[in-house]
């Protein structure tokens, strides 16, 4: 997590910020079978009867950051969100793990006597299969 955070660090436009960040990371069992400590330390043979395969797990990685950027120029506020989406869904790091990254909101708002843009990202990988 922390390199993805450093992505995320490098890769944010000027003018912008983060006002929340969510990270999740679960692994789910496919399988209700458990591992015996005979078959973890291959005692018992693929072929023998009293042998359980090996459970398969999937992991579901989500990341999402909404915050806000301010230009003064507030047309490129919106160009600026969508630069630093950009950037993320180009930075290796930041993708690892993640099979998708994509701008689920964009809008502008005020903020005191400023308009900002407010941008929300969303990174994930929906259901990747280890064993």
């Amino acid at each position: 997590l922390t390199d993805k955070l450093n992505s995320i660090a490098k890769d944010m436009p000027e003018g912008a910020w983060i006002g929340s960040l969510q990270y999740s990371d679960k692994f789910f069992p496919k399988s209700a079978r458990g591992i015996t400590a005979a078959e973890e330390s291959g005692f018992y043979s693929e072929e023998d009867p009293r042998a359980v395969s090996k459970p398969e797990f999937s992991w579901q990685r989500d990341l999402r950051i909404t915050g806000s950027v301010f230009i003064e120029r507030s047309q490129e506020g919106m160009s600026q969100a969508t630069k630093f989406l950009d950037k993320l869904k180009q930075d290796e790091v930041f993708m690892k793990g993640f099979k998708s990254c994509k701008l689920t909101d964009l809008k502008k708002s005020l903020k005191g006597a400023y308009e900002v843009t407010d941008y929300s990202i969303a990174a994930g990988s929906k259901g990747e299969t280890a064993q």
